[in-house]
């Protein structure tokens, strides 16, 4: 689905105001080559975030890229038990 209709998609679901920025590149400081080259998906939503207006409520970062996520306690430790390897890939982060 193109950005265009998803952003139409949700406008008429949700009757919430979408805005689409132009398409950027996603930060260096998020990507990993750990198990595989990823992503990490809550720092790219962070960087982005924090480049944008704080009238937004919302940000959804879209990427055809693999991303990844680490499973860490809500101190920030690595969440137990510890695997093999910490990070998991997703397909999606909220």
């Amino acid at each position: 689905m193109e950005v265009s209709a998803l952003s139409q998609k949700i406008e008429d679901f949700y009757h919430l105001k979408t805005v689409v920025h132009p398409s950027k590149k996603l930060p260096k400081s998020a990507f990993v080559n750990v198990k595989s080259p990823r992503y990490k998906a809550d720092s790219s939503i962070r960087f982005h975030n924090k480049n944008l207006p704080d009238s937004l409520d919302f940000i959804m970062v879209l990427t055809n890229k693999d991303v990844l996520v680490t499973k860490k306690e809500a101190d920030g430790s690595i969440k137990k038990p510890e695997w093999k390897y910490a990070d998991f890939g997703v397909k999606a982060l909220a």
